[in-house]
């Protein structure tokens, strides 16, 4: 851990100023970094004043090797105890919620008030008193405040249904004491499988198709699946899905069902209108037929109205008139998604749907 160290060189004759360089040592073994070379007034320290030292006892002293002037010496120890650094473990996990069997990442960081080496050593994870793993500490550092810390992950698919309370104990090294996270709970909820009967269903315009999607359900999986036309994803223009039935509770199956539309024509405004005209038409005939002509005359004024305002001409002529229409769904291969959701929980089929 850190420390200060200084050495102060003077002659017994208390004139001048030693040059040369002193060596520290602790429990006579040199610190790394000597020699450290005194300055003008016999004075010298370690960079910036820090040296680093293992916890524990240590027995530091300091060997002058003389110079010209001024004989070679060693100053008396000094004994400095150097304590582990304290360390604070937080836990934070990838998600709260999962499946039974989902893959969830746990990382703990262990923090210090350290500018010196970051911690080393393992991180264990425990789901209350069960072992689920350990993983190394990598050194990092705080970006804020400049400070030393660690980090270690856990990739499980271990945890056990239910409310799992997860804790990361950091077991020390050589600098640095241990310490235990606050606890974590993760949910660990009974999954399901969602498939499909087929990869693909094919139709054609206007047409439909079915698929049959089944739900299989882990032990203790209790929870409804509701269906609509919101749970499909890549449909075409002008169709849609329905589910038989709308929800399945638990493990089941339902009947998915797609629909299409076919193109539609608009009827000829001439046809339209020549059936309306023929059957004015019919109607002065058979009326005519009376031998009254007073009424004749009516309904022919009438019929020729009928003509004027069709915009049918009564001469018989061809007549035609505006299309427009719709095309209905186009023809293609669509990838279409579908999603089963119940709370947390959610899992997709896809399947081709091609229009022929």
């Amino acid at each position: 851990m850190p420390a200060h160290n200084r050495a102060h060189v003077v002659g017994n004759s208390g004139e001048g100023s030693p040059s040369g360089s002193v060596t520290f040592s602790d429990s006579a073994t040199a610190i790394a970094g000597n020699p450290f070379a005194l300055n003008s007034q016999g004075n010298t320290a370690t960079p910036n004043f820090v040296l680093t030292l293992p916890p524990g006892q240590n027995s530091i002293s300091a060997s002058y090797g003389g110079d010209a002037s001024f004989n070679a010496s060693n100053s008396a120890a000094v004994a400095v105890m150097i304590a582990k650094g304290s360390t604070t473990t937080s836990l934070t996990s990838s998600n709260r919620s999962i499946g039974q069997g989902s893959n969830v990442t746990l990382t703990a960081t262990i923090n210090t008030n350290s500018l010196g080496d970051a911690p080393g050593g393992t991180v264990t994870f425990l789901s209350g008193t069960t072992q689920l793993g350990s993983a190394p500490a990598f050194a990092g550092f705080n970006s804020q405040t400049g400070l030393v810390n660690a980090t270690a992950s856990l990739a499980t698919s271990l945890l056990p249904n239910g409310q799992d309370s997860i804790t990361a104990q950091y077991g020390g090294d050589q600098n640095y004491s241990a310490s235990t996270s606050a606890p974590v709970t993760v949910n660990v909820q009974p999954d399901f499988a969602f498939s499909a009967s087929a990869s693909s269903i094919s139709t054609s315009p206007g047409g439909s198709g079915t698929l049959t999607l089944t739900i299989t359900g882990q032990t203790g999986y209790k929870s409804t699946i509701s269906f609509s036309s919101a749970s499909c994803a890549g449909l075409p223009r002008e169709s849609k899905c329905s589910f038989n039935p709308s929800s399945v509770t638990g493990s089941g199956a339902t009947t998915l069902t797609v629909s299409t539309s076919a193109p539609t024509m608009a009827m000829l405004n001439g046809s339209r209108w020549w059936a309306t005209g023929a059957g004015f038409t019919f109607a002065a005939v058979f009326l005519c037929g009376i031998p009254r002509k007073r009424r004749c005359g009516a309904l022919a004024l009438v019929m020729v109205v009928a003509c004027l305002v069709t915009g049918v001409g009564c001469g018989g002529g061809n007549s035609s008139g505006g299309g427009g229409g719709d095309p209905g769904t186009p023809r293609g291969s669509y990838a279409v998604v579908v999603t089963a959701t119940a709370g947390a929980l959610s899992h997709i089929v896809n399947f081709t749907l091609n229009v022929q």
